[in-house]
């Protein structure tokens, strides 16, 4: 029997952690009953995540201009409506009162804003107090003025984990994530300076640094946008984080389930997971000789660690044991 209707709002084109977070959110609230649709609340035609909502056959609606979304939104008739990203949490919690419906708002990041976006994250957050309000960790908690329940990303798990094979004589590096100035690629494509000539940087990924990235650093391996990473896994040995902000990275919980190790600066939630793993300043150097110690390590160490971080995040941040902590938050059963 399906359960109560749930509209997912998300302004957004292209794909990344907020938009994958949502497709996965989409699918795990349908394995537990929920009829839910996706409203993007910017009228594309075509993109990346739209291209992959045709392909995963997920039931999702674009919105052009207020009027449709009031429109749409009648018709859909959800329970609740639950929101991503600052500019769907504004204009949820603007219509929220004339469909009489609880709107929930998921905080992602909590990095500085510059410009017109930061006047939409101010209105953002001052407005909180409308809207039930999810954080993924507890520094983005700490930003909202109001009241915020911290429940973390998760991932969708695979059954079990992947042994983790030494490289031989070269060492695949990778940046998987956006090229944008929060993600910080270029102290990525520095790592190449502070390494020995055998280990190879690989970038997966697209964004408005593409080109500077590419300019300055024809030694690395530029892959573009790749939509699905299962080819891809088994030819990674190690997954670089160089963010300048994080909230609780996919990316980090996806690479460890697929027994891949992660390195990274101590920023936002990343040290809860992987604390051996992550270095204090931010220091291309010291991360450097992290990267290095990981690959001095016996096979039996690699693959204890590997198998623990596994176990972690099946209990801590996989569908099976976050998606049900939303819909508690929900409040909304039948």
């Amino acid at each position: 029997m399906t359960k109560s209707k749930v509209a997912l709002c998300i302004d957004a084109s292209q794909i990344g952690g907020i938009e994958t977070h949502v497709l996965l959110l989409y699918k795990g609230l349908r394995s537990y009953g929920y009829h839910c649709r996706i409203f993007f609340l910017n009228h594309i035609k075509e993109s990346p995540i739209i291209e992959i909502c045709k392909k995963r056959r997920v039931e999702y609606s674009q919105v052009n201009g207020l009027f449709d979304l009031f429109a749409q939104m009648t018709a859909f008739s959800p329970k609740r409506i639950h929101s991503h990203g600052y500019k769907a949490n504004i204009i949820c919690r603007l219509f929220a009162p004339v469909f009489f419906k609880r709107t929930i708002a998921t905080y992602h990041a909590g990095e500085t804003k510059r410009g017109k976006v930061k006047l939409y994250d101010w209105i953002d957050r001052l407005t909180s107090f409308l809207s039930m309000n999810i954080a993924v960790n507890d520094a983005i908690a700490q930003t909202l003025p109001f009241n915020v329940k911290i429940i973390p990303n998760f991932i969708e798990l695979p059954n079990t984990a992947r042994p983790y094979k030494p490289p031989q004589n070269r060492y695949k590096l990778y940046f998987i994530g956006r090229l944008s100035e929060e993600k910080d690629p270029l102290l990525f494509c520095q790592l190449g300076y502070h390494l020995p000539a055998n280990y190879e940087l690989h970038v997966i990924g697209i964004g408005p640094l593409i080109d500077i990235c590419k300019k300055d650093y024809d030694q690395i391996t530029f892959h573009g946008l790749i939509k699905d990473m299962r080819e891809c896994w088994p030819s990674i040995d190690m997954v670089c984080i160089t963010s300048k902000f994080e909230g609780l990275p996919l990316v980090l919980l996806e690479s460890l389930s697929q027994g891949i190790p992660v390195v990274s600066f101590d920023i936002g939630a990343i040290k809860t997971v992987i604390p051996e793993m992550t270095t204090s300043k931010r220091d291309i150097t010291q991360l450097a000789q992290l990267i290095q110690q990981w690959f001095f390590k016996t096979n039996k160490e690699q693959n204890n660690y590997l198998s623990t971080k596994y176990n972690l995040i099946r209990n801590s941040f996989s569908i099976e044991s976050v998606v049900p902590q939303i819909i508690e938050f929900y409040g909304v059963n039948q």
